[in-house]
């Protein structure tokens, strides 16, 4: 099988095929291609199954998308995915290095590591008979397939028997046509789904027969998209599907199979019972696609940009992937394809990434939801038949269960970089609080969520996570501010563990920026007085002052103070001072705090503005303390002569000619002059340079204001 630029054929070399980032759901309702010739069924089944898998449907995560940007296929925006922890040699074939055939060296140089090139996935497809595909949840599995199976479908269509005849089972829908009462899992069962499947999109019977024997003589491909969605506990409908898959795969030895499926369900050891049903990997070796890397994010962003139908699209394009990339958080995010789509989309429509994170996030949260109200709609269970929350409900249901999995987890041993296990039970329980306490309603939500990579992601038989744990901290915090005591629960978690629940707190903070008054309320809760010459700063409180300061910064704090302050001084200036005291204070506290902490709190000063240093004369020292006067008086300037040849034994003639110059030695008088108490600052220099002109180059200019240059 061989791949090149939107292309997929079989039986050669893997180059340049790219797969789609995004959230990899098509729809699944059954397309009918009107006015097919009745006696060429196989052009018309290869005509749907183009229209079926390359359609790329956005307006289901973004209702205002209309007219060209509908027309988007999946082989337009299209990034190539690679496999994780596999690399190859160039001259490697792609198959010994997925089944770690042939001789390998157990210890490369430094140089033969550097020759080493990942493998795309399309190359797996391309070089494996069989082929089992595991990824997370968002990252392209889908997607992955649709693409292929359109490209092959396009082939045939174009070079007939000469190219293969791809087929498509979305294992979901094959699992709802088995007979409740199946006890044996055959190939029959593959045929039965596809006899019906075909019946509904209109193709005629003579097709199956041509189908089958295309299967059984000429090499055809088919493809079982999304194992994960069939549950164990389904009457048993998984083993029934995996046995009819190796019934399959003994008869029609040279039909190629590709199966994919998130890792969680797949791998025993990601199971919480250690108990799963997989196929013998002798027989069907297993993969798994790796997140996106920076050059694949800036593919993904410039083809996204580029066949969306925007204006100066090469410049926002580069605008989204610089912002990006400057920014850890977004970074993380980024590494899945379907948060950078959705990412994609917020900067698509706004021009620009929200300033602040927690405007991101309600972003994102908003599209993603309302994704899952506009699918509910497609598949006709509208909200109002009162069988399914609407918007508004389902995400205070979130939220409740964002921030009991996070006081869940706070308390669980285990890597805390990771979203917290939900699980089955715990959201079936908070989902009916809010659906009049029906566990039936309940599940019927759990149903929808188990089919979707949205804000909520399945990852085993009962267990679920938010797609990432920032969601989790967002939600969370956007649950507590609807509390009537939300600065006292906040304040009592930060006072527990400050390191655990400073995201929320910040996001919370940020969640309600345009609310002056609950971002007042936030702060004043974790520091409720000034310092005095009775209070002694402490590790606690500094770390609460910088607190306090970030969440001023990222809310734009200040905007509030300086509008208050053109009337009077009231509580916004008030604990805006109370906070830069207690940064000030820390600083100093040379005995009692460690020097990163000291200079965590000069970094924490410069977000609330450093009261040192005056903005409007040249960001010079405010108070007379800020200079030292240094009496008049003489020093002795210059080398004595006498010096010069030890000087030159001692350093070299490196230096012959300096030492000269500085001859004779003699005594200088200076006038009393004043030196400042500080290094001088970046925003000082920032001032010198714009007045002066000074090239000072590159690489000082992005530090903080109070900063030593």
């Amino acid at each position: 099988m061989t791949s090149d630029t939107n292309t997929v054929s079989v039986g050669g070399n893997a180059s340049d095929s790219k797969i789609i980032a995004g959230n990899g759901n098509i729809t699944d309702s059954v397309v009918i291609i009107q006015g097919a010739e009745k006696q060429n069924w196989e052009k018309f089944y290869l005509n749907w199954l183009i229209e079926h898998c390359d359609r790329l449907d956005i307006t289901a995560i973004d209702e205002t998308c209309s007219g060209e940007a509908q027309k988007i296929r999946v082989s337009d925006v299209f990034t190539t995915l690679y496999l994780k922890d596999i690399l190859r040699m160039p001259d490697q074939p792609v198959r010994d290095a997925i089944l770690k055939l042939g001789s390998q060296k157990d210890g490369m140089s430094r140089d033969e590591k550097k020759e080493q090139i990942p493998i795309k996935a399309t190359e797996a497809v391309a070089h494996l008979e069989r082929v089992v595909i595991l990824g997370g949840p968002g990252s392209g599995k889908s997607t992955l397939i649709n693409h292929i199976v359109a490209i092959v479908a396009n082939k045939r269509l174009k070079h007939g028997a000469l190219k293969h005849l791809p087929v498509m089972i979305i294992l979901r829908e094959f699992a709802a046509a088995i007979p409740e009462k199946c006890k044996k899992g055959t190939q029959g069962l593959i045929w039965g789904y596809l006899k019906k499947l075909l019946q509904e999109i209109g193709c005629g019977k003579d097709f199956l027969s041509s189908l089958k024997l295309e299967m059984n003589e000429k090499d055809g491909i088919i493809f079982f998209d999304g194992l994960d969605e069939v549950r164990e506990s389904d009457e048993n409908k998984r083993s029934l599907i995996l046995d009819a898959i190796q019934d399959f795969a003994v008869s029609f030895r040279k039909c190629r199979i590709v199966i994919t499926c998130r890792e969680y369900a797949y791998r025993p050891e990601n199971r919480l019972e250690n108990r799963v049903r997989t196929l013998p990997e002798s027989q069907f070796p297993v993969v798994q696609l790796d997140v996106f890397r920076s050059e694949q994010i800036r593919k993904f962003i410039s083809t996204w940009y580029e066949h969306t139908g925007k204006s100066n699209w090469n410049e926002k394009a580069d605008n989204l992937y610089q912002t990006v990339e400057d920014q850890p958080h977004l970074k993380s995010l980024a590494e899945s394809p379907l948060l950078l789509t959705l990412m994609a989309q917020v900067h698509g429509r706004d021009g620009e990434l929200p300033e602040y994170r927690a405007d991101l996030y309600k972003r994102a949260v908003k599209l993603l939801l309302a994704d899952w109200e506009n699918r509910i709609d497609l598949e006709t269970c509208k909200s109002k038949s009162g069988n399914v929350p609407n918007v508004d409900t389902m995400r205070s249901a979130l939220e409740r269960v964002a921030l009991s999995a996070h006081e869940k987890q706070e308390k669980e041993k285990g890597d805390k970089n990771q979203c917290a296990d939900i699980s089955r039970e715990d959201l079936r329980e908070v989902l009916a609080s809010g659906l009049g306490n029906s566990l039936d309603k309940a599940e019927k939500v759990i149903g929808y969520i188990q089919n979707r990579a949205g804000l909520l992601q399945e990852h085993g038989e009962r267990i679920f996570k938010f797609p990432h744990r920032t969601f989790q901290e967002f939600l969370a915090g956007t649950g507590i501010m609807k509390r009537s005591d939300c600065n006292e629960f906040l304040q009592e978690r930060i006072s527990r563990d400050m390191p655990w629940w400073q995201e929320v707190f910040l996001l919370a903070a940020g969640s309600c920026r345009v609310h002056p008054n609950m971002i007042y309320g936030l702060i004043n809760e974790l520091l409720l007085y000034d310092p005095d010459d009775k209070t002694a700063i402490t590790s606690e409180i500094a770390k609460l002052a910088g607190l306090a300061a970030r969440a001023m910064n990222e809310t734009d704090f200040s905007e509030h103070v300086q509008l208050e302050q053109k009337s009077k001084r009231g509580k916004f200036s008030i604990i805006h001072e109370r906070v830069q005291k207690w940064l000030l204070l820390a600083m100093t506290a040379d005995k009692v705090l460690t020097s990163k902490e000291r200079c965590d709190a000069g970094n924490a000063l410069n977000w609330v503005g450093d009261p040192r240093f005056d903005p409007e004369r040249f960001y010079l020292p405010k108070d007379d303390d800020g200079f030292i006067e240094i009496p008049a008086g003489s020093f002795m300037m210059g080398t004595k002569e006498s010096d010069i040849p030890g000087l030159k034994e001692k350093f070299g003639k490196v230096y012959e000619g300096y030492y000269e110059s500085e001859t004779p030695q003699h005594e200088v008088r200076l006038s009393s002059f004043y030196l400042s108490r500080y290094p001088v600052t970046v925003a000082q220099f920032r001032v010198f340079v714009q007045e002066t002109g000074y090239d000072a180059g590159s690489g000082w200019s992005s530090d903080p204001d109070n900063h030593p240059v």
